[in-house]
């Protein structure tokens, strides 16, 4: 008796599968039993789905999609910072250590950046995204891939899609003027150089007022102490305030009382209204200290946040963070900070205490929110799309587990995919 098996052979790509040869097989169980020996002997990994003979081509699909998207998310973020000034390769770097990560930002865009124009033709991931064909055959709606693949459709809409040797990069360009290889060839200089500079010539800090203890703000201020500074806290919710003290802290009660008489002033509030609150509203800080903004803010508020402080006599640095509530409390974040040379050397030694990686961002207050930004932008796509696709391979009926497990080795995983959807 015949049997027949669908076996989709692929690159993985993850650290223990990097360039290592992976099988999928789809059929019959006694068919995938027969198959067996033989695939396993040709691979490193192998996945077997039981059923019907076309998982393979599914998994496939699903794969091009999050690449695809991916890719696409990429170059708008490359773009994006170029827009704004800030040099690509060092998005690059810090992006691709962070959250905003992914296979295809990581291994894709110095090709980008290089100006190799021999890969990513506008018409192969055009075809590369036909995924979206077949999802309207189920009516199972992709909005991410919709609006990936409506953006290389408007890139065609400026001259560049009949030209099937058309880079992205040249898409890009059009759609949104920005020349990423000029810019990546620009003078570059060291983020991290600049911080190691900063920290060498930093002023001694004593005392730091804190505002703002919620799960990232209490585990930085605790760790503050662990590093022999006087902290003074401050929150609006009083049982955090209790856990503060008995974590060796002081407490203000107000953000006014919290910064008279400090060195530092670190606010780490949730948003652009509560940094607004702290600073300028009743009992808002009013103290002539060196302060840190920590929150996700956009770059315009922290521009117009310095200029207002400026007349009040205040230095104010731009320094958002990265790396979540554990590195945190370890003081091992990754911060992005900007700000004129007098600001960041006087806060120079607390931000050394609170990050493992410190890069001084050129460019003033804004910059480092700047990074921040794109880095958010990069996040947020991949647990969307993520979802999107997850939420298609339930539609085509493959073992969502198994699936996981397939893109977390693939070109389509990303660092929220290795990380967040392992509860799935």
């Amino acid at each position: 008796m015949a049997h027949l098996i669908e076996a989709y052979v692929s690159r993985g790509f993850s650290e223990v599968l990097e360039g290592r040869t992976m099988i999928t097989s789809s059929g019959r169980s006694e068919a995938n039993a027969k198959a067996q020996p033989i695939l396993s002997a040709m691979c490193e990994k192998l996945f077997t789905f039981e059923g019907e003979v076309c998982a393979g081509s599914k998994i496939k699909m699903v794969n091009e999609l999050l690449e695809g998207i991916h890719l696409v998310a990429a170059l708008e973020a490359i773009s994006l910072c170029t827009q704004a000034g800030i040099h690509p390769w060092i998005v690059y770097d810090i992006v691709s250590n962070a959250a905003g990560n992914s296979w295809i930002f990581k291994n894709h865009i110095p090709q980008f950046l290089r100006g190799d124009t021999k890969v990513h033709s506008y018409r192969t991931v055009v075809q590369n995204l036909g995924v979206g064909d077949m999802a309207k055959s189920l009516i199972f709606p992709l909005p991410l891939l919709a609006v990936a693949h409506q953006q290389l459709i408007l890139g065609s809409s400026h001259g560049q899609g009949d030209d099937s040797d058309a880079t992205l990069v040249n898409v890009w360009g059009k759609l949104l003027g920005a020349n990423i290889q000029d810019a990546a060839s620009a003078e570059l200089y060291e983020p991290e150089q600049l911080a190691r500079q900063i920290i060498a010539k930093s002023t001694v800090v004593k005392r730091i007022g804190f505002i703002g203890l919620g799960a990232m703000g209490f585990g930085m201020a605790t760790h503050l102490l662990k590093s022999n500074f006087c902290v003074v806290g401050y929150d609006v919710y009083k049982p955090t305030l209790t856990r503060f003290v008995n974590a060796g802290g002081l407490i203000g009660n107000s953000p006014a009382e919290t910064s008279k008489d400090v060195d530092v002033l670190v606010v780490m509030v949730t948003n652009e209204t509560q940094a607004e609150s702290v600073l300028y509203g009743d009992l808002g800080a009013i103290a002539g200290a060196s302060i840190i903004l920590s929150s996700t803010v956009s770059p315009a508020f922290v521009s117009q946040l310095e200029r207002r402080l400026q007349s009040r006599g205040l230095k104010l640095v731009d320094a958002p963070v990265s790396g979540g509530v554990k590195r945190a409390s370890e003081g091992t974040l990754t911060i992005m900070a900007s700000g004129t040379d007098e600001a960041l050397t006087c806060t120079g030694s607390v931000l050394s205490a609170l990050s493992e990686k410190l890069y001084v961002i050129r460019g003033g207050c804004g910059a480092g929110s700047g990074v921040k930004m794109i880095n958010q932008l990069l996040a947020g796509v991949h647990i969307a799309s993520g979802a999107e696709a997850m939420a298609l391979g339930a539609r085509l009926g493959l073992n969502t587990r198994m699936l996981f497990d397939f893109v977390k080795n693939s070109g389509g995983t990303s660092w929220f995919v290795s990380w967040e959807m392992h509860c799935l």
